[in-house]
């Protein structure tokens, strides 16, 4: 007994162990972040055999995640996705949408309240202190002034 015990884990697994829920779970977020996926992208970035990644995507077709377009170059699956979701800089990811939504609303506000600043014209209010200085310099100086100045 003591032989078969030993001897039991070095023997060979008789069949191929089916793809784990934590791969699925990969492959689906590797299909949600890229718009075309093959197998060597999805084995490359979920770490898992071509093997595997090509189980994978055929079983994200048949749930009609993604969509098969023919092999890639090196004769593997290739497929475009459906649920890719287009959030470049992760916002959705890492906070609520309500969160998100009022952060780009308010960077919006801010972006144009500096815009219109920027273009304001000057009040008339603001202008007449100024006008009023540049006035007695120039009567200081001895400058004869246009009535035109004063419209």
């Amino acid at each position: 007994m003591l032989g078969a015990a030993m001897s039991a884990p070095l023997m060979p697994v008789a069949g191929a162990a089916a793809p784990s829920r934590t791969a699925f779970a990969v492959a689906v977020a590797h299909a949600q972040r890229f718009p075309v996926i093959s197998v060597a992208g999805l084995a490359k970035h979920g770490k898992i055999s071509p093997s595997e990644a090509d189980a994978m995507i055929k079983r994200l077709a048949l749930e009609g995640k993604v969509k098969l377009v023919g092999p890639s170059r090196s004769g593997g699956v290739r497929a475009a996705s459906r649920i890719l979701t287009n959030d470049p800089w992760g916002i959705a990811r890492t906070t609520s949408d309500r969160q998100a939504a009022a952060r780009i609303e308010k960077a919006k506000t801010q972006d144009r309240t500096a815009s219109t600043k920027a273009h304001a014209k000057p009040r008339a209010g603001d202008v007449a202190p100024w006008l009023a200085h540049l006035h007695d310099l120039c009567r200081a100086r001895g400058m004869t002034l246009s009535p035109r100045c004063f419209a």
